[in-house]
This record gives structure tokens, sequence and C-alpha cells, in this order.
């Protein structure tokens, strides 16, 4: 029998098979497949959204985080501040990396997609990082972990997911497709 290596299975199915493994009573078994819910800062979103429009090298290739929030393993959520201050990013990373603002413009409204934006305010003076706010404020509102690359988040007691768990839930959510009964 041939061997299916997980790494080179996109987990990109997994959220199209989630309605199936709640519904069919045979496949009820693969309900419980783990999702987590995360707020995603602006410096993670620019570092995959500048690989995406200047570094990938394969045009069907994505990120980590853009793998899993198109499995459904993460649930993004953002304070409604991330899309000025992504606008604001974008601009000055297209004129400082001499990337199209369009492409830079276009792959920002993929991620859009997956994320839930909550209004929790714009920044707060009363923080270390007035900036950083309502990331914290959102932390505590819905309870979700940050992931973020910002040292700012965790001295302001933010609780933050690391790169190494992310990059764990990618493995898992394709051996979890490997590992799902075949479907067509």
């Amino acid at each position: 029998m041939p061997q299916i290596s997980a790494s080179g299975i996109r987990s990109d199915v997994l959220n199209d098979l989630r309605p199936l493994f709640e519904t069919v009573p045979m496949l009820k078994m693969f309900a419980g497949i783990a999702q987590l819910s995360l707020i995603i800062d602006a410096n993670i979103l620019m570092g995959d959204l500048l690989w995406m429009t200047k570094k990938r090298a394969t045009a069907g290739a994505r990120t980590e985080l853009f793998e899993l929030l198109k499995a459904g393993t993460i649930q993004a959520f953002a304070p409604t501040f991330l899309i000025d201050e992504m606008a604001v990013n974008l601009t000055r990373e297209a004129k400082r990396k001499k990337i199209s603002l369009d492409a830079l413009n276009g792959v920002w409204m993929e991620y859009r997609e997956f994320i839930s934006f909550v209004d929790v305010g714009g920044p707060d003076a009363a923080f270390l990082d007035p900036k950083d706010a309502p990331y914290i404020k959102l932390q505590q509102k819905i309870g979700a972990l940050i992931y973020s690359r910002d040292e700012h988040i965790k001295m302001m007691n933010g609780i933050v997911v690391s790169a190494a768990i992310v990059a764990s839930l990618r493995i898992y959510s394709r051996h979890v497709v490997v590992e799902s009964p075949p479907y067509h």
C-alpha cells in the first residue's frame, strides 16, 4: 500500500470536510478536529503579505498562517484598528521594498476574508505601546491568544502564541487530512 506523506498534503480541504464530519453519521468520530482562536497582529500579517508578494517562488505556495486559515484550524480575530494599521503599513512597505501596492492589497484582501474584526477602540495612551492596546483589549474581551512577534504585547501581560505552535498546527492539519476517510 502506498504511503502518503502529510508534509506533501495541503490542509486546505480540511475546512470543506468539517461539515461532513459533523453531519454524516459514519464520519462523526472526526468532528472533534481542533480549531484554535487567535488574534492576529499586524506584524505577522505584514510578514506573510511580503513573503507572498515578493519571495514566493511557487504560485500556489502559502504561508503557514494562510494554510491554517483556509483549513479552518485557526479562527482569526483582530481589532478593527488593524484595518487602518494595515493601510499605513502596506503603503509604507510597498514604497520601501519596491513592491506593487496593488499586489500587497490583493493578498491582504484574501487574508481579510478569514478574519473576524471586533471593535475594541483604537490606540490608547494609557498602555505601554498605545498601538498594541487594541490587541490587549480584544484578548481581554474574547480570551484568545495573540499571534505576534511584538515584545510590547508580552510586556503588557498579553498572552502570545509562539510561531512553533503555529507550525505544529500546520503539521496537525495535514495529518488530519491524510488520516481522514476518503471523499469524492
